[in-house]
């Protein structure tokens, strides 16, 4: 029941940012969030009628509980003490709803839900088949073959169905390492298919246009080999350098000469420009940010509170998920988040040496995936693709938590067997000697 469950979130998460129908039952309420609190109530009576319960990766969940309690705390605040013009108590509940308790109760439902290795396996598979035919119709749309379903393009750029450009580029950037490790754990047609998947991944990416995402994708592949090393190789890298070439080849061929060309735009002549042209104007928001909070210097630790962004000048999106939990949260939501990407880079880096070889590809792509989505949201600021983040970091925690518990039970079994072998040895002998 419950492994239909998430199969069915994903896909309705899939069918309502591909056909834009959004299914609002009310402010703050979709059919996506019933299917998902649905799941949360099913686990909570499976725990009520006595499935026993095992506490796991609870440094996250705790982390996550300080950043909804300080948040809601904060905006109270704002809202009845502090009184900002403009700023909307129901607004910012409802921002707080989303952003934060919907993405804990998605990264529980997917990490409780599922049991198994297998099922971890199953379902990552099927979020990365949503997020390809996504990408299909993305692909479809921008070239005018279809003309339903939500608008994926702006002004010269594509925006993809998860979002603004940016949004789309990073979250699947974010998931290229788990394309690589489902192609690596394939054979025969599966293995085309799934290169044929990441292709299509690549094509948006390049429809995107987005520096931030290239950038995220460059600097997290390069922190993540640097930890990784030990399990990699110079042959290997070789190899799959050049296939990666090869795959970017054939999607910038399948996206067309005018992405090329816009790439070109937006990369030439970089070191011309000011800062504020290389970053697209985001150093100025940033340095905005920063210069309010200098004149109340208490904001650098506190914050001026949640959803308080919006009601502080600003024209314009912050483009970086630090800034925003910096300038709203003060340094509780910088550390808080932070702790949360190193619980999860930790428990993957840690699993990784007991792990079998065909787990230890997944694991070492979680590893991969969750840098480049920390240094992708230094330039991006996301919002729709943090439910599909949030269920994947679910299963990518099932999976690796459930391998290393699996390593465990093998080495206390270990002793027992080789005990066992010593005394069959010994009998052998035993029963040699009274033969002779």
């Amino acid at each position: 029941m419950m492994r239909f469950l998430l199969f069915l979130i994903i896909c309705v998460l899939a069918f309502v940012d591909i056909f834009g129908t959004g299914l609002s039952l009310g402010a703050g309420m979709s059919v996506r969030n019933l299917l998902l609190y649905l799941g949360a109530g099913w686990l909570l009576l499976e725990y009520a009628l006595g499935r026993p319960f095992k506490g796991e990766l609870q440094s996250i969940q705790i982390c996550f509980m300080v950043l909804i309690a300080y948040a809601t705390i904060t905006m109270f605040i704002a809202s009845e003490i502090i009184h900002y013009p403009g700023y909307e108590l129901s607004v910012s509940a409802i921002s707080l709803k989303v952003s934060l308790i919907d993405s804990l109760v998605y990264f529980m439902v997917f990490f409780y839900g599922t049991r198994t290795v297998v099922d971890a396996r199953s379902l990552l598979k099927m979020l990365l088949l949503a997020v390809s035919i996504a990408n299909l119709f993305t692909i479809a749309k921008a070239r005018g073959i279809i003309d339903f379903g939500v608008p994926v393009m702006t002004s010269d750029r594509v925006d993809g169905v998860f979002g603004d450009a940016n949004e789309t580029a990073t979250l699947i950037a974010c998931l290229l390492p788990v394309y690589v490790s489902v192609i690596l754990s394939a054979k025969g047609f599966g293995r085309i298919f799934w290169l044929v998947c990441m292709i299509l991944s690549v094509v948006v990416i390049l429809m995107g246009v987005s520096r931030g995402a290239l950038v995220g994708l460059l600097f997290g592949t390069l922190w993540a080999t640097c930890l990784c090393r030990r399990y990699l190789s110079l042959r290997v890298a070789i190899k799959w350098g050049s296939a990666i070439f090869a795959i970017t080849s054939i999607a910038a061929l399948i996206a067309g000469r005018t992405y090329l060309e816009i790439y070109v735009h937006r990369w030439t002549g970089v070191y011309l420009s000011s800062a504020a042209d290389v970053s697209s104007g985001r150093s100025d928001v940033w340095i905005h940010a920063f210069m309010l909070m200098m004149n109340s210097p208490v904001s650098l630790i506190t914050g001026f509170g949640w959803g308080t962004w919006w009601v502080m000048g600003f024209t314009y999106a912050a483009h970086n998920h630090y800034v925003l939990l910096w300038f709203e949260l003060g340094m509780v939501g910088v550390v808080g988040f932070l702790l949360i990407f190193r619980q999860l880079v930790t428990t993957a880096l840690t699993t990784a040496p007991v792990a079998d070889a065909s787990d230890r590809i997944f694991i070492l792509a979680f590893v991969f995936s969750f840098l480049i989505l920390a240094v992708g949201i230094f330039f991006v600021l996301l919002f729709k693709p943090w439910t599909y983040l949030w269920a994947y970091i679910g299963l990518a925690m099932r999976y690796t938590v459930n391998v290393r518990a699996a390593s465990r039970i093998n080495l206390d079994l270990q002793p027992e067997k080789n005990l066992s072998q010593a005394i069959g040895r010994l009998t052998a002998h035993a029963r040699s000697a009274q033969t002779k």
